[in-house]
């Protein structure tokens, strides 16, 4: 899939979650899109970098039931910004290979 293409399917999705009243600091994409290693099978994994975050099991249902109608390959990952730091593995591998989206 080409990078237009993926750039549309994660702009539909935002804007999505920005009708729904979904409010996150950052967002990143990352994994094989980020390092352009992309199959067709590939996920588009997606972090959402929240202020705080109450209740991670009931948001990321939340994210995953909202981009239902956009692409089912997208992977959301909600993280708090207060994990979101080069000590968590996960928020370092996307602080060091993500690209984030403004």
């Amino acid at each position: 899939m080409d990078k237009d293409t993926i750039r549309e399917i994660i702009n539909n999705y935002l804007d999505r979650l920005k009708s729904n009243n979904i409010k996150f600091e950052k967002v990143y994409i990352f994994g094989s899109y980020a390092k352009n290693t992309a199959t067709e099978n590939s996920d588009i994994d997606i972090a959402f970098v929240f202020n705080k975050i109450d209740e991670r099991f009931k948001l990321q249902l939340k994210l995953m039931r909202l981009r239902r109608g956009i692409d089912l390959r997208i992977e959301p990952h909600p993280i708090d910004i207060r994990n979101f730091n080069y000590n968590n593995s996960f928020a370092n591998e996307i602080l060091m290979h993500g690209i984030e989206i403004n």
